[in-house]
């Protein structure tokens, strides 16, 4: 049988692409939900966002750490980083998938786990 009405070649009505169009591929697969072929700007931002607080919390506790003697030792800054990368994460995991490091982008694509292209 064909379509709603039982005729062959009747179409059903579901908000679908026109008849003889092929919907485009969704591009999903990114880390923590993120589409990998969404709003690039909105990506990008979100990364430089990202990186800049990184740097700026990480190297504030390191040099923080150098001039303050006896507040910070050297050990806070391992923590600084850490806790900066989750709260990074999860803040902006789900608009680019959070690729902060360079190294982290290119790991994940040596083992086809994020395309490059």
């Amino acid at each position: 049988m064909g379509g709603v009405s039982g005729r062959p070649g009747a179409r059903r009505s579901e908000g679908g692409p026109p008849a003889g169009k092929a919907a485009p591929p969704a591009v999903t697969g990114g880390l923590y939900g993120s589409e990998l072929g969404g709003n690039l700007v909105r990506s990008a931002a979100a990364e430089l966002i990202g990186t800049y607080l990184l740097v700026l919390v990480g190297t504030g506790v390191a040099v923080a750490a150098t001039l303050a003697k006896g507040s910070y030792d050297g050990l806070a800054v391992a923590p600084a980083f850490g806790l900066v990368l989750a709260a990074l994460a999860t803040g902006l995991g789900h608009i680019s998938g959070c690729h902060l490091n360079p190294a982290v982008t290119l790991s994940l694509a040596s083992v086809k786990k994020f395309p490059l292209a």
